[in-house]
């Protein structure tokens, strides 16, 4: 169950990278690295899932014994882990085989990383389209996702310098070969490779308090970092918060800024303040990264922008881990989405396989607390309560950007951002659309059976 609430909020950061690389945001970042222990270590990642579907699972990798080549080895991870993982998503029967290794090729280093299998294949009509953003595949239809994976891994390949070879036939399984240019590293230490290994290893040892209003978010949240073994104490006031924080020692602390009555600043005011504590606290913000330095200044760490990631929210973790050896810790930095026309409410729960219990709860939780938004976007409407809307329009906006909803998102941000002091009878007839479209959603989420 929890592994599937990683996989919803998965679904939002393809939206984020696809966002990053249309506006070249992605920067490589390139270290030294042993290239064929990180394809192994992928590889046999994804044996478990494979063999629980009866498929014969063939790993052929020969690590370099601690040779170091550089390059970047968390857009490899992403790229590999990909295909791989799409490899067992179109595979029923038969197997999969991924083999890594290394050649030098008119005096240039290539990185050559294959997956065959014998899933569905690829239909002759659909070459021209594999690599296009939200395509599926006339074959793939029956099965989960938005079609952003693969154009995702081609534009990471590109960037890397690379090419993906595709060879494939209906119902013939198909091969994915990438083949990227890597050079050997000058530091030929393996210890310098050992980082990432360690901060995956520390981030279970933290004790991380979340304060949120959104009960959504914090159930998917607790989940998300459970199923990593970090322990968190999940709270929906800053009161309780503070009463915590009095009490028990935390490593790194989250809090949204938005929430009525003690709302994010007046809560690091009282850390700082009265409880004089220097534990790390960032704030959680749907607002702009140009607002970073404010949030600074009231006393937060930094900010982490919502939606996030889970990636995102580990790497934050595994840098919070460095901090015992003197490292500095970045702030994260805010990534907008592109998200898809119209809604889907399948994203809520995509990817949560055959867990009817998960998705249940899932749907559950967002019509309940919509539901509850909904009523109270209407009273701010009967009382043209500018202020108390605004802060309902920011809270809605996470959820409807995992819907895909690309005009009632940008009528929350609306709502949200701009000035109505001066134009109310704009303002209602805004408050009013976003409550309609909001209440078409919440009709057909209502009338979904899970079985």
């Amino acid at each position: 169950m929890r592994s599937s609430t990683s996989h919803i909020l998965g679904l939002i950061g393809n939206l984020l990278d696809f966002q990053k690389l249309e506006s070249n945001q992605v920067v490589i970042n390139e270290m030294p690295f042993d290239p064929l222990q990180l394809s192994l270590e992928i590889a046999e990642s994804f044996r478990p899932l494979a063999e629980s579907k009866g498929l014969d699972y063939i790993v052929e990798v020969t690590p370099t014994e601690g040779i170091l080549y550089t390059s970047d080895p968390l857009r490899l991870r992403q790229i590999y882990s990909n295909i791989v993982s799409n490899a067992v998503k179109f595979t029923a029967e038969g197997s999969i085989s991924v083999r890594a290794w290394i050649e030098v090729y008119k005096n240039e280093t290539l990185l050559h990383f294959q997956c065959v299998d014998t899933g569905i294949g690829i239909d002759p009509s659909d070459r021209n389209k594999i690599f296009k953003e939200f395509s599926r595949l006339s074959s793939a239809q029956a099965i989960d996702g938005l079609g952003l994976g693969l154009t995702i891994t081609n534009k990471l390949v590109t960037l890397l310098g690379g090419v993906i070879v595709i060879d494939g036939r209906k119902n013939k399984g198909s091969s994915f070969l990438v083949n990227i240019p890597i050079k050997q590293s000058t530091e030929q230490t393996i210890e310098e490779s050992a980082g990432e290994e360690h901060d995956q290893d520390c981030i279970k040892y933290l004790k991380v308090l979340w304060l949120d209003d959104d009960a959504l978010m914090l159930r998917m949240v607790s989940e998300l970092l459970k199923d990593r073994g970090v322990t968190i104490c999940a709270v929906d006031n800053g009161k309780n918060a503070l009463k915590l924080l009095e009490n028990e020692i935390f490593d790194v602390v989250f809090s949204d800024i938005r929430m009525p009555g003690m709302n994010g600043f007046d809560f690091i005011r009282q850390v700082r303040d009265n409880l004089k504590l220097d534990v790390p606290v960032f704030a959680i913000t749907a607002n702009s990264d140009k607002e970073a330095d404010k949030y600074k200044s009231a006393g937060f760490n930094g900010m982490l922008a919502k939606p996030f990631k889970p990636e995102e929210l580990f790497s934050l973790l595994r840098k919070y881990c460095k901090i015992h050896t003197n490292e500095t810790l970045e702030t994260p930095i805010e990534t907008n989405h592109i998200p898809a026309k119209g809604f889907d409410l399948n994203n809520l729960f995509v990817y949560c396989g055959d867990d009817p219990e998960l998705k249940k709860e899932i749907l559950d939780t967002f019509v309940a607390e919509t539901s509850k938004h909904v009523n109270e976007l209407r009273y701010c409407l009967e009382t043209t309560d500018l202020k108390s809307g605004s802060a309902l329009a920011h809270k809605l906006i996470s959820v409807i950007t995992l819907l895909g909803d690309d005009d009632l998102t940008a009528r929350l941000r609306r709502l949200d951002k701009e000035d109505f002091s001066a134009s109310h009878d704009v303002w209602k007839t805004l408050m009013q659309k976003v409550i309609e479209e909001i209440n078409s959603i919440l009709l057909q989420a209502k009338g979904i059976e899970i079985e």
